[in-house]
């Protein structure tokens, strides 16, 4: 029996989530990178699907603590049709090596594939070898190296975005 629960992400959770994922820039060395804010989260939610690992070692289930998270997207290519961005997944330090990563990630696969999707993209770090390990083990294919790809970003400016009101 694990000592975790996954389950989707409510709107209770996002504080958590938020928090989660500025602990993750950071591990990657990116804090300065992070412009997410709790209320963003609650304001984007029909943008994404997020997933997080609890732990259960509190007899109340209001004060489970998070342990993880997956959040992913879907998009559409004109090659493949609909395809999931696995934008992050995290589980934090003192619960690794449990089996959590790849729970969340198994779950991720088991819903992207029932929603359609004929694979999923995602980004690792070229130096972040234990993630690129956890990704080989699981049949990813890195696409740097296979098809010779390149990604960019294209920065949209203050003045060209769209505000809502």
């Amino acid at each position: 029996m694990s000592d975790f629960n996954m389950r989707w992400a409510r709107e209770e959770d996002l504080d958590e989530i938020c928090r989660m994922s500025t602990e993750l820039a950071v591990c990657l060395n990116e804090s300065e990178l992070v412009t997410i804010t709790p209320e963003i989260l609650r304001r984007d939610q029909q943008l994404y699907k997020s997933l997080v690992a609890e732990g259960l070692g509190c007899k109340d289930s209001l004060s489970k603590p998070l342990i993880g998270f997956a959040l992913y997207i879907y998009k559409f290519s004109a090659w493949e049709g609909r395809v999931a961005v696995l934008d992050n997944i995290y589980v934090a330090p003192g619960h690794r090596s449990r089996g959590i990563g790849s729970s969340l990630l198994q779950m991720v696969r088991q819903d992207v594939a029932e929603h359609g999707c004929s694979v999923m993209e995602l980004f690792v770090h070229d130096w972040n070898s234990r993630a690129k390990e956890f990704y080989d083990e699981r049949d990813a294919v890195d696409q740097t190296l296979k098809n010779k790809v390149h990604f960019y970003r294209i920065p949209i400016s203050s003045e060209e975005k769209i505000s809502k009101t």
